[in-house]
């Protein structure tokens, strides 16, 4: 391969390592997740177990789901 491929190959590589080292330090620092349940799908859940809707929202609220 022509020199100037090689430069252009270590230079991206460098820049890939650098990108990557930023993303690692900001999730290590982020070690949080939330998640999150669809109202379309609190209700379909509902009625496919016949429970009612605000019993299955004080369900997943106990675990920390938010709506």
């Amino acid at each position: 391969m022509k020199p100037v491929l090689w430069i252009l190959v270590l230079i991206s590589v460098v820049a890939s390592l650098h990108v990557a080292r930023m993303r690692i330090h900001s999730e290590e620092a982020n070690r949080r997740v939330q998640i999150i349940l669809d109202f379309n799908d609190l209700r379909g859940l509902s009625e496919l177990t016949g429970t009612p809707i605000d019993e299955v929202m004080k369900r997943y609220v106990a675990h920390g789901v938010a709506f």
